[in-house]
């Protein structure tokens, strides 16, 4: 029975099928994250035979298949770009490339987007120097070292040790570094200088008790000035300007509270360009210009689009920034002059990818900037809980990348977290609901379905700024607050654990104290009356609490780091002590996809190694009674199923769902010889 039903969600995801941009991409993960040359060969000729209508789609992909040939030394590559040429004379950008590697062209005039750095290490917060030769980035695979990458010899070296670095931009001189580093004991950040030249020895500029966050953006010209973007603790969102000689700051102008993607400098240092969200759209970014005195301002893009700054041409008459304003993401350019556009945007770029932010323009034009995280998509897998062990094989019932699966009450429904929450029908793969939240931010792994189906909880932020959880109405994605972290101003964290009935909510608080440190509390919310009701405090508790189906329990994973034992408790709702369930010693740590059908039995996550990136590969999968049976391993193949977070059973016990992550997507790009030559008055064609 679940065979037949899994293999009918496998043939209709089948039938829908994914659309040609998404293969173009899978083609791309393979090709620069995973280097298996031959399989992007292959997808990109899939791309060209099944979508070959898209004339600029398939152009592309035979680009990127000769560029494979190319790194193979296959001559086949030739034979692509002859074909290029032949038969896609519209398609002028190929065409150009095609030429250029067939020696019909200067390559020096033909525009070209490359990858120049992709790895573990990459970060693309920090930013490019003004020679092109070095990337200032932070080392996480060293727990936040400041480093500087060089793009020459593809070496890095750490300038910056024994903290946590964040936002980094290195000045026009190319001898220092302003970054912004963090400070636990105190949970706020400064502003440092680094050198580097080699001197590892840093000089905090800026520091102030009442400036939570910082962030360094740009450098004046003349190396006097960083501007930056700064959060105090009322939540005020300020722009500035921060001296590098004596850290004194020139607050600009306040802002709203999603601040800028990046703030950069005109090339004479008398301007500064931003991004801001408009208003309380959340797809609407547009771009302005500030004088750096802060006498004026112009909105210099204003569009019902999202138009990110991406920095100035180096002669300064032209203001860059990225738009979707055409459906895909490409490079935009205005001309200005005394900080005043001067005419309609045009187009030098129809597609540039997605990407986080832009991290400057060199000297000579070169434009980098970078995306990073994990490729991760969501499957399910049918299970047989009277033996303990999957019934099936796996499919992938949402093609595209998505993560944070999230049942609903029946087991009938799964929602995925896309660039939306995506819901399908289980039974016939069916979708049968697409909302985008109207928040600002939101955690996707916080995200569950209301019993009724018709809203979901995530913990994230609002449109105005405001921390904590939110209902999303399933149909039109309008928020109602639930429960505001400012309303509790010793809270560090809130995470709902459970929707019940409508009339009341579950969620986690943690705080901390002078004496005893970090605590984690369960607390019970009246959604009627706006009462709350603390069911546990506890020290070791941690997040991934889990409702049972009667609504009656809530198992509690814990680790206490001092003795490094880990517990799984049975803490009742209604009151009481808790109890312990199961322990273990060592590395191992614990978390709780969920409850067997029955309500009778817990289902516990054990990783072996502590490292839940890689807890697939380590890891144990339990069936703990709560009546004091004996507590029973299950025959899950997690390493087989690639799972890593987001592991959940349905509540009709048919079906896990999980993520999978399918390799890494970090990397910097180069996009050069996208500006009009020296002379030309005309930047492009206009859109």
């Amino acid at each position: 029975m679940f065979a037949t039903v899994f293999a009918a969600v496998w043939f209709v995801s089948a039938a829908l099928g994914e659309t040609g941009n998404e293969l173009f991409q899978k083609a791309l993960v393979k090709e620069r994250s995973e280097g298996n040359l031959k399989e992007a060969i292959r997808l990109y000729q899939q791309v060209v035979d099944k979508y070959g209508k898209d004339r600029a789609l398939a152009a592309r992909a035979l680009v990127a298949m000769a560029e494979c040939y190319q790194k193979l030394g296959d001559s086949q590559s030739h034979k692509i770009y002859q074909q290029i040429v032949r038969d896609y004379a519209d398609q002028k950008e190929a065409v150009a490339t095609a030429r250029a590697k067939l020696g019909g062209a200067d390559p020096q005039n033909v525009i070209t987007l490359k990858q120049v750095w992709s790895g573990s290490k990459v970060d693309v917060y920090g930013s490019v120097s003004l020679d092109g030769r070095y990337l200032s980035f932070v080392d996480w695979t060293s727990h936040g070292n400041l480093g500087l990458h060089d793009l020459t010899t593809g070496t890095d070296r750490v300038i910056a040790t024994g903290g946590e670095a964040e936002y980094s931009t290195i000045s026009r001189d190319g001898k220092t570094v302003a970054f912004a580093w963090y400070k636990p004991d105190l949970r706020r950040y400064e502003i440092r200088l680094a050198s580097l030249s080699g001197d590892s020895r840093t000089r905090t500029l800026y520091d102030n008790e009442e400036v939570l966050e910082i962030s360094p953006y740009d450098w004046s010209p003349d190396g006097n000035w960083i501007a930056v973007a700064l959060r105090r603790k009322d939540q005020t969102a300020q722009l500035g300007l921060v001296s590098s000689h004596d850290g004194s700051l020139r607050v600009l102008k306040s802002i709203n509270w999603s601040g800028s993607t990046r703030m950069f400098f005109s090339p004479d240092g008398r301007f500064i360009a931003y991004d801001l969200l408009v208003g309380d759209a959340a797809d609407q970014r547009d771009v302005f210009v500030l004088a750096a005195d802060g006498s004026r301002e112009i909105a210099a893009v204003a569009s019902p689009n999202q138009d990110i700054v991406m920095g100035w041409s180096p002669d300064g008459r032209y203001l860059l920034f990225a738009s979707d304003r055409i459906g895909t993401m490409g490079l935009w350019a205005v001309p200005v002059h005394d900080g005043t556009p001067q005419g309609q945007p045009a187009l030098l770029k129809a597609d540039i990818g997605t990407f986080e932010s832009s991290m400057g323009i060199t000297a000579s034009g070169a434009l980098y900037f970078g995306r990073t995280g994990r490729i991760r998509n969501v499957e399910i897998v049918p299970v047989d809980w009277a033996k303990g062990r999957l019934s099936g094989p796996a499919a992938n019932p949402i093609p595209g990348p998505n993560s944070s699966p999230s049942w609903s009450s029946d087991g009938k429904y799964l929602t995925v977290v896309s660039k939306g929450l995506i819901t399908i029908a289980v039974d016939t793969g069916q979708v049968v609901r697409e909302v985008r939240p109207k928040v600002g931010w939101f955690s996707p792994p916080s995200l569950q379905m209301a019993p009724d189906g018709q809203s979901f909880t995530v913990y994230g932020l609002d449109l105005k700024g405001r921390r904590g959880i939110f209902r999303v109405d399933a149909e039109s994605g309008e928020v109602t607050p639930l429960v505001i972290a400012e309303e509790t101003p010793a809270d560090d964290a809130l995470s709902p654990v459970a929707a019940a009935d409508g009339k009341s909510l579950f969620f986690t608080r943690a705080s901390r104290d002078p004496q005893r440190g970090r605590s984690l509390a369960l607390f019970e919310k009246d959604l009627t009356s706006g009462s709350e009701r603390q069911v546990i405090r506890g020290e070791n508790l941690v997040e991934g609490m889990r409702l049972s189906p009667d609504r009656q329990w809530i198992a509690a994973p814990t680790l206490d780091r001092a003795t490094k034992s880990a517990r799984v408790l049975l803490i009742p709702v209604l009151g009481g002590e808790p109890r312990e369930l199961l322990r273990a010693s060592g590395l191992a740590q614990f978390r709780i996809p969920g409850w067997t059908p029955d309500g009778r039995s817990v289902v516990v996550w054990k990783s072996l190694t502590g490292d839940w990136e890689k807890a697939s590969a380590a890891s144990e999968v339990w069936r703990v009674p709560i009546d004091g049976g004996e507590p029973r391993r299950l025959e899950l193949d997690l390493a087989g199923l690639r799972a890593t977070n987001g592991f959940q059973f349905s509540p009709d016990g048919r079906y896990i769902a999980y993520n999978t992550d399918r390799g890494a997507l970090s990397e910097v790009s180069v996009l050069e010889n996208f500006l009009p030559a020296p002379g030309k008055t005309k930047c492009c064609s206009q859109q």
